[in-house]
């Protein structure tokens, strides 16, 4: 729970989609290191939120990631993963989430837009605004579901570029060419 990392926009978009949309029951899951400026204040709006939305649910974790595998096994409870981020290179939790099938929804910034192909492999967004998010995730939602499977398994083909086997492909092309 960091200013980078700006959860306060992810809970303020899924809380306005969530009022936009009576038709959906919507569980986000928000999971960091707490930073103790900002982190009681998203506890408070969190269960602020709870207490008065049955049709959305917010935990707020410290890291899942506490195990090798923990934060990749939490991937498999869910459809979509949002990143907030104000500023980023090409986190290796996008490429994560893509390998297990989720559909990342991120800002355009950073090397994202290399990596995420709008509405091919994810979804890139230029707007801060929640009410603008809000907006684009509830169009992503009412997507056809064969649509969102084909845009799944184009995310798990793309983080298929990113093994450690593929990258050291590249990097030994790179040096070859120099020789």
């Amino acid at each position: 729970f960091c200013v980078q990392k700006n959860q306060r926009l992810c809970i303020d978009s899924i809380y306005k989609m969530a009022q936009l949309s009576n038709s959906l029951d919507i569980y986000l899951l928000i999971s960091g290191k707490r930073d103790m400026k900002i982190f009681p204040s998203l506890e408070v709006l969190s269960k602020d939120i709870n207490s008065s939305m049955d049709s959305l649910r917010i935990d707020i974790s410290p890291p899942v990631a506490s195990t090798p595998y923990g934060l990749i096994s939490t991937y498999d409870s869910f459809n979509f993963f949002f990143l907030t981020s104000l500023w980023e290179g090409t986190p290796k939790v996008v490429v994560e989430a893509m390998a297990r099938g989720l559909i990342v929804i991120a800002p355009r910034l950073g090397g994202l837009h290399h990596t995420i192909i709008n509405n091919y492999n994810g979804f890139l967004y230029s707007n801060y605004d929640p009410l603008s998010i809000s907006s684009l995730l509830l169009d992503i939602v009412s997507i056809p579901p064969e649509q969102l499977l084909d845009i799944s398994q184009n995310a798990i083909e793309t983080s298929s570029r990113y093994t450690v086997e593929a990258q050291q492909l590249i990097l030994n092309q790179a040096i070859d060419s120099c020789q």
